[in-house]
């Protein structure tokens, strides 16, 4: 449900704040898909991403060089409206 889906992303920005503190660069991945990654993206401690997982999944339905425009336009997207 949405909440618990709130206190999740609630908990991995508490993680990435908590590590920034502490001087680390932090990452996000394993897990992530083209409907959470704008949400991760856009989050300003995260240094990098990994989607290989994810992207080679999307990749099976679209192929891989529209599995690669499609990431890079999230995050693009995500980027640029919280910066």
């Amino acid at each position: 449900d949405e909440a618990a889906r709130q206190r999740e992303f609630d908990r991995i920005v508490a993680g990435l704040k908590l590590g920034r503190s502490l001087g680390l660069q932090t990452n996000a991945g394993h897990g992530l898909s083209l409907q959470s990654t704008p949400a991760i993206a856009a989050l300003p401690e995260v240094s990098e991403l990994h989607i290989g997982h994810a992207l080679i999944g999307h990749a099976v339905f679209v192929g891989l060089k529209q599995s690669v425009r499609d990431f890079q336009a999230v995050i693009a997207r995500a980027v640029a409206t919280h910066s």
